[in-house]
């Protein structure tokens, strides 16, 4: 990629094989993905996962080549360029010729979004700002921050962004697209949707009031669109309490996504899950030194 265009084939073949192994653990294509793969690859504060885009990383060393070329580095490739292809044309206005290899045909080809990005004035290329400027070109969502700083586990935070990204296999989409007909909430007789799991369902409800009780919050739930938007305010800044709380969010989803997930397959569950969800906040948080003595004062 730092020489080559690769063709697009071969980048979409090699992002098939990541996207099946992000959503089904197998390097075989056998399902449609639940979020779009260019969304994934987008930075963490627009609401993706931070994952490389190959294609966009390969544009981005294509037009360091572009910049090399144009800046004429003290290079003996690019000094041969200038001497057998451009001699003494400026690269910005030489024509491109049918005798010309692929490569530096592409190189041309490229220099408009060369200087639509305006890196012909920078002193250095800085292929990370150039690849964040191509992808940050979408809205940032509102929860973004929840995804930063977030202390929780990883396979944690990532149910957290599926249900903030609305697509959570719960049973109301499941029957949307054909998969089952009983959409009843395994713990009770609603209907099970996103923001009756989290947090209408009186069960899983108590749940959730009981771990914020624990960081003493008095807070009284709301169906999940609605609990969004509080814990978008609070979770905001550095506070050891924010910091908490944005662990415990993801850890409290992700425990009562678990338990859902084992009554549907018959497994066995846990029969204290606030106190499992504690632990691992505690376990999760008490590595971070500046927060120890306040979660020392919370188990006290």
């Amino acid at each position: 990629m730092q020489v080559l265009p690769l063709p697009k084939a071969v980048l979409h073949q090699i992002d098939a094989v990541c996207r099946s192994f992000l959503w089904t653990g197998g390097n075989e294509i056998s399902r449609k993905s639940p979020v779009a793969w260019k969304h994934v690859c987008s930075p963490k504060a627009h609401g993706g996962m931070s994952i490389i885009d190959l294609e966009c990383w390969n544009r981005v060393c294509i037009l360091k080549l572009v910049w090399n070329v144009h800046r004429k580095a003290d290079s003996l490739w690019i000094k041969w360029i200038h001497a057998y292809y451009l001699k003494q044309t400026d690269f910005l206005q030489a024509q491109i010729k049918v005798s010309q290899s692929w490569l530096m045909k592409n190189l041309l080809q490229s220099r408009r979004e060369y200087q639509d990005l305006s890196m012909g004035n920078h002193g250095a290329f800085h292929a990370k700002r150039i690849y964040i400027a191509i992808k940050a070109a979408v809205s940032r969502p509102k929860w973004s921050h929840l995804m930063f700083g977030n202390f929780a586990r990883p396979r944690a935070v990532f149910i957290l962004w599926l249900v903030c990204n609305g697509r959570l296999a719960t049973k109301d989409r499941l029957k949307k697209f054909g998969l089952i007909q009983d959409e009843r909430c395994m713990f009770c007789v609603e209907k099970e949707t996103l923001n009756h799991l989290f947090f209408c369902c009186p069960i899983l409800k108590s749940v959730w009031i009981k771990i914020l009780r624990w960081i003493q919050i008095d807070h009284n739930p709301l169906p999940w669109d609605g609990e969004l938007d509080w814990l978008v305010r609070n979770c905001k800044g550095k506070r050891w309490r924010a910091s908490i709380l944005k662990c415990a969010i993801s850890e409290v989803i992700y425990a009562v996504w678990r338990m859902r997930n084992d009554m549907v397959f018959g497994n066995s569950a846990s029969n204290d899950i606030e106190k499992d969800i504690i632990d691992r906040i505690v376990y999760r948080i008490w590595n971070i030194k500046k927060y120890r003595s306040h979660i020392a004062s919370l188990m006290s």
